[in-house]
């Protein structure tokens, strides 16, 4: 998601300021403007993109879902704080469900990367510290296809 806050010299007509909230512009600063006002507009764009974010789901299965804000994984009642890496990493599976995800594809998406050696080092990170997470019981829901990649059951 990008955030664009249009800093402006004076003279902006309203046709002009309209065009660009119609384009998605979240919110207009004329210059010369004070850094602290600047800051606190940020704020308040921030904090209404995260009151309106928090909590959305982006794909379940089964008792896992995603939430993309905060990152999180949900496995019925238990909240899993989840890194970037991690998040993207399991929204791949999710997508994918029951389907392999192969190390080319999870590199170049996450990391737009294709050197194997590298990154395949920095994706069993990702997948050794989310089976930690996920605990015991459920670390098997990421299966690994060796020479492969992964598939999600649940």
């Amino acid at each position: 998601m990008t955030l664009t806050i249009i800093l402006t010299g004076s003279g902006l007509s309203n046709e002009e300021e309209a065009k660009g909230l119609k384009l998605g512009a979240a919110d207009y600063i004329e210059k010369p403007f004070d850094i602290k006002v600047l800051k606190e507009r940020i704020k308040n764009v921030l904090q209404g993109t995260k009151n309106k974010l928090h909590g959305l789901k982006v794909i379940a299965v089964g008792d896992i879902s995603l939430i993309n804000f905060p990152l999180m994984l949900k496995n019925g009642n238990q909240e899993i704080p989840l890194t970037t890496e991690e998040y993207y990493f399991m929204y791949l599976l999710l997508k994918n469900h029951g389907e392999l995800v192969e190390y080319q594809y999870i590199c170049k998406e996450i990391w737009q990367d294709k050197d194997d050696g590298r990154c395949k080092k920095a994706l069993f990170c990702v997948v050794d510290r989310l089976r930690v997470k996920l605990g015991e019981k459920n670390r098997n829901i990421i299966k690994t296809i060796k020479n492969k990649g992964f598939i999600f059951k649940n």
